[in-house]
């Protein structure tokens, strides 16, 4: 009988300790193993958005010339310089002479808008085919163009040619 109840107390002793060394242990083990499970999400989420990411670029390259219009159309930057020059060397091209061009300011386009609008005042002096030459060249333009406000004055008698004013807005990001 001191066998069996030594064995008992060997066994209730053996069993306290493995569950006081093994439970802590075993309870690591699975807070690690849920760990590892949240570390496989996120890889897998991180691996769709790379792979979402390789299809968008992909889409981007293959529309390079397309976005490059784009941004001719509508550039990141009013380029002040630039569009004096083009509208002197498109207003040369078509017989007019321009006589004057003032930038008017650049503002945004509305107040929620993220577009710019970049406001000139030209006068131009030409033939009336000449300026709606002009003009059609800047409808057929890769920059977005604005028409806001044309007037003119009829030739005199010995001149043969229109005096025209105009105002443009030229829209940017």
């Amino acid at each position: 009988m001191n066998r069996l109840i030594l064995t008992i107390v060997f066994f209730a002793v053996a069993l306290g300790l493995g569950l006081g060394v093994l439970l802590p242990k075993y309870q690591r083990f699975e807070l690690f193993q849920a760990g590892i499970e949240k570390k496989d999400i996120e890889l897998q989420y991180k691996e769709e958005k790379i792979s979402q990411l390789r299809t968008i670029s992909g889409e981007l390259k293959e529309n390079q010339e397309s976005l490059s219009k784009i941004l001719t159309a509508l550039p990141v930057t009013p380029s002040v310089p630039s569009l004096f020059n083009f509208l002197q060397r498109t207003s040369s091209e078509t017989g007019l002479v321009l006589e004057n061009i003032d930038l008017d300011g650049i503002a945004p386009l509305e107040e929620s808008s993220e577009l710019k609008a970049t406001r000139i005042k030209l006068q131009i002096v030409g033939s009336y085919s000449a300026f709606k030459d002009f003009l059609s060249a800047l409808e057929n333009s890769a920059r977005i163009f604005e028409v806001k406000n044309i007037s003119f004055s009829a030739p005199k008698e010995e001149e043969k040619s229109f005096s025209f004013s105009l105002s443009i807005i030229a829209h940017s990001y």
